[in-house]
């Protein structure tokens, strides 16, 4: 999945209230309560960060991938963004 970060303070919604999921983990997950799409990521390891989901913005193609995080796990598939 491709996600874009904030700073916390540069983001917010336009319109709606996403449900949230608190994880024991300390990560808050939003998503939107009619169709379950995952919208953004927090946590509290990241204070003042903010992770949204590229798919879920009105203009994705603005935020090319430019780093790769955990991919020692990708699918054999995935092509690197450095490619």
């Amino acid at each position: 999945m491709a996600w874009v970060t904030f700073p916390a303070s540069d983001f917010s919604l336009l319109t709606g209230k996403p449900k949230s999921f608190f994880s024991e983990t300390g990560a808050i997950w939003s998503f939107c309560d009619r169709c379950g799409t995952t919208l953004t990521y927090e946590n509290k390891s990241r204070p003042g960060q903010v992770d949204l989901t590229a798919g879920s913005l009105d203009n994705p193609e603005a935020f090319p991938p430019n780093k790769d995080v955990c991919f020692d796990e990708k699918l054999s598939w995935v092509a690197s963004a450095e490619e």
